[in-house]
């Protein structure tokens, strides 16, 4: 089941051709890595999605999104951009996770709960401190439970992990990994492609192949590789193997076995 279809997008910016009759369709509840060259229109393709930009090629859960229902649209759509600063308004923790519930009208007991379930999800202490005094990482996991403590059906990330720690964002991301929702992650780090189901990727205005992650890695389209995907080619090549493999523990055992 697709939850996000855009379908022959044409999309021009400045006089230059963006996007040409592209198509995308993304199923539910799947990790999905949208990668492609600086320039390529990925940021620009996310807010297509998010109806930040007008288009009349877009259907999310079903709904083709609007000037209309965009706004009720959005209330489905997590999102975080690359750097923690911009993705924070509040003062404190606990008043960024209160307030786009706030928003939704809910209770002061649902309110309550959500936070408590979300803050022990990420492992967050001391809710009530300073925005302006967290570290980069913990502003950036603030943003991002602020984005999932609306429950919604898909959560957009763009460059989400550029400006945070190797072991901050391995954490997070194999926290959503467990989440029961549909990721987009725009991302220029080879090795958070491992975590993905499928890899979208974008060349030239159109998407050039948007599959499982094995069948992309046993491909060339690949500028880079993770290294674990680009070792376990080299030995397949001689041999030495007979499959590639997506984690260290899996190589060794394929070696020696």
């Amino acid at each position: 089941m697709y939850i996000i279809e855009i379908n022959n997008l044409n999309f021009d910016y400045s006089g230059k051709i963006l996007f040409s009759n592209l198509d995308l369709k993304i199923e539910k509840n799947t990790f999905n890595c949208l990668i492609g060259n600086n320039g390529c229109g990925k940021t620009t393709l996310l807010k297509i999605m998010l109806g930040l930009i007008d288009s009349d090629n877009v259907t999310i859960d079903n709904i083709k999104l609007t000037k209309k229902n965009k706004f009720e649209i959005r209330k489905k759509i997590g999102c975080v951009f690359e750097n923690p600063e911009n993705n924070l308004i509040c003062e404190t923790v606990i008043e960024e996770l209160s307030f786009p519930l706030n928003n939704l009208n809910l209770s002061k007991e649902e309110i309550d709960i959500r936070i408590k379930n979300i803050t022990k999800m990420f492992d967050f202490k001391n809710i009530d401190r300073p925005i302006n005094k967290l570290t980069l990482d913990e502003k950036q996991t603030v943003a991002l439970m602020s984005a999932l403590i609306i429950n919604p059906k898909i959560l957009v990330l763009d460059e989400a992990f550029t400006y945070i720690s190797k072991s901050c964002s391995k954490k997070i991301l194999n926290i959503l990994k467990k989440i029961n929702i549909t990721i987009i992650s725009v991302t220029h780090d080879v090795e958070e492609l491992l975590l993905s189901d499928n890899i979208i990727i974008l060349k030239e205005g159109k998407i050039i192949i948007n599959d499982k992650k094995e069948k992309v890695f046993e491909s060339d389209l690949l500028d880079n590789y993770p290294f674990i995907i680009d070792l376990s080619n080299k030995l397949k090549y001689y041999e030495l193997v007979d499959k590639i493999s997506y984690s260290y523990k899996e190589l060794v055992n394929e070696v020696w076995k």
